[in-house]
This record gives structure tokens, sequence and C-alpha cells, in this order.
């Protein structure tokens, strides 16, 4: 027990001393700079820094900012340079105690505020980069001289974040096929699987079930077809932030049950036909909640062999040639990538 309190109390002591170290600043004195340096220490200060100022022997030679912040456990070191129109700076890299940044930082004109606070921004940067600092606040910006306008620039929107890929998900929707033949449109009901093993691809199987026969009309009677398809498809996606475009193909299957209504002398008949279907598809969809995503298809394929609709020995229409049908579905995730 004894040894656990003095384990913790020693981590404790470390983090101490590493969150102090990263928030002092040594500031190195040099003869006449005592307005710009006390300009800088009270913005460091403002900001929540420990600075210390370090005093500066005339007779002997300026030691290095380095020697200076290792010697004062500090994370950076600034100076003052002789002509005061630049400051030296000098930041630690914590991780291994070599020099992260060694600079100058200058202005255009002789303006002390103007320095000082451009070399608080640059030491609040350089810290920030190196992950020292978390929720310091910028110093405020020095304001440009009488008479200058500065450009404003417009609000950028806000983006989408980011929804993570489903890796199984089931979609329900509605189907509206367009016949180019002289059978008629149709609509069917949308059910399907989609597995996505990566962002890029998935690999799905879908159904296309009929709400409503597709109908050819002669003087002879009327024809009608009902097309179930079962299919399988492959797609490779886009992805930005909850928008998806998605490139696929793949093969159906397709069963037509084809009856009629005939005027008499004829008579109906009925009858089954199977065909293939290969196509291709352009889809585009967008994620509105973590497991719940809106889509939009467009499918063209062509049936093979051709599936021939005839009255009285005439073909009426041909079913599928080409297939054209557009999709709008609701896709939710029912098991997600582990994380």
């Amino acid at each position: 027990m004894r040894r656990a309190v003095c384990f913790f109390l020693f981590f404790v002591t470390l983090v101490w001393a590493a969150t102090a170290a990263a928030q002092k600043v040594a500031i190195a004195r040099t003869p006449g700079d005592r307005r710009i340096t006390h300009r800088v220490k009270a913005e460091l200060s403002a900001l929540g820094f420990e600075v210390t100022l370090v005093a500066e022997a005339s007779s002997t030679e300026p030691r290095g900012l380095r020697e200076i912040a290792l010697a004062h456990a500090a994370v950076a070191a600034m100076r003052a340079s002789p002509s005061k129109t630049g400051i030296e700076l000098w930041v630690v890299n914590p991780s291994t105690g070599a020099t992260a940044y060694e600079e100058v930082v200058t202005v255009a004109s002789r303006n002390d505020e103007l320095l000082a606070l451009r070399s608080v921004e640059v030491l609040r940067a350089r810290l920030l980069k190196l992950g020292v600092l978390s929720g310091v606040p910028a110093p405020p910006s020095a304001e440009p001289p009488p008479g200058t306008v500065e450009p404003v620039a417009p609000p950028r929107p806000a983006p989408l974040p980011i929804i993570g890929v489903q890796l199984l998900s089931a979609d329900v929707g509605a189907s509206y096929t367009i016949e180019p033949s002289a059978l008629s449109n149709y609509q069917s009901a949308r059910l399907g699987l989609t597995l996505a093993p990566a962002a890029w691809w998935s690999a799905s199987t879908f159904a296309m079930l009929p709400l409503r026969a597709s109908e050819a009309t002669a003087s002879e009677g009327t024809a009608r077809v009902n097309a179930t398809l079962l299919a399988l498809a492959g797609d490779l996606h886009l992805r930005r932030a909850r928008l998806r475009l998605s490139f696929g193909a793949g093969a159906a299957l397709a069963f037509l049950g084809v009856s009629g209504e005939a005027e008499p002398p004829y008579q109906a008949e009925r009858d089954r036909l199977l065909a293939g279907v290969p196509f291709a598809r352009l889809g585009g969809s967008a994620a509105v909640a973590e497991r719940l995503v809106l889509g939009l298809e467009l499918l063209a394929g062509l049936a093979v062999p051709p599936s021939v609709v005839r009255v009285d020995r005439d073909a009426l229409a041909e079913w599928g040639r080409p297939l054209l049908s557009a999709s709008f579905t609701v896709q939710v995730g029912i098991l997600a990538h582990e994380p």
C-alpha cells in the first residue's frame, strides 16, 4: 500500500512538473528592451503562461536561448534582438528535449506593440502544433493601421459530419419500370441486402416484386405480364461525408407470368417465361442518421433471351428489351463494422 501511494505521488509530481514546464516561458533581457519585454510578458501572462525574466550581464556574450530555457525549466525562450525589429524565439520538443523551432519573428515596420503580439501568436501556434497546449485562447490580433480596410472572407458552411459505413444493411423501396415496347410501365416493390466489407465497394442481392402488371392491348384482347426479378450485383463507391455515388453491375433472373383476356372467338392462354437480365446501374445516396440512408438508383438491362408476348401468333411486345428502372430505397444498417 505504501509503495502504491509513493508511486502515485511520484507520478503526480512528474505530471505537475511537465505541466508547469509546458506553461513556462523565459524571456532573456537585453539593454534597452524594457518596453517591448514588458509588453511580451503582459501578453503571455494574459494567456496563463508563467513568465521568467532572465537578466543578462552586458559584459559577457549573450547566452543561447536553449541554454536559458533549460536552465529555468521553460518550454520556450524569447529575446528582443538589438535592433528591436525582431524577437528571437526558441521552443523545445517536449518528447525528445531537442530544438523544435528556432526563428526570429519580425514585422514590416518598427512597432513594439505589433511585434510583441506577433511573437506571442507565433509562440502559441508552435506550442499548439507540438501538442503542448490545449484550450489556450488566442491573443488579440493587432489592429491594422488607420485607413486600412481588411477583406472579410465569406462564412464557410460547416462540413457534414462523416457517418460510418455499415457492414450489413437491408433496404426497402419502390421501383418504376419504363417499357419502351407496347407494354405499359409498371411499379414494383424493392427488397434487398447489402454487404460492405470496405467503404469503397459492396455486394448486394435484391428482389423486385410486381405491384401492378404490365399490359399490352390489341383488338384481339389484352396481355398482362407480371415480372419478378431476383438479382446479384457489385458496386464501387465514391464517398464524401454523408454523400455517396455508386457505380455497379450485376445480373438478374426474371420470372415472367403471362396471362391474357381474349375477345371471342379468340381464347386466352397463360404462360411462364424465364429470362436472364445482365444490367448496369448508377446510384446516389445520403446518410440521414447513423444507420439510415436514403438512396436513388437508375438501372439499365437487357433480357436474354427475348421474352416475346404474342397475340394470335403475332408478336405484340418484347419484355425487357431494354429494361429501364428507377428505384427509391430506404437502407437500414443491421450490423456495423467493428470499431
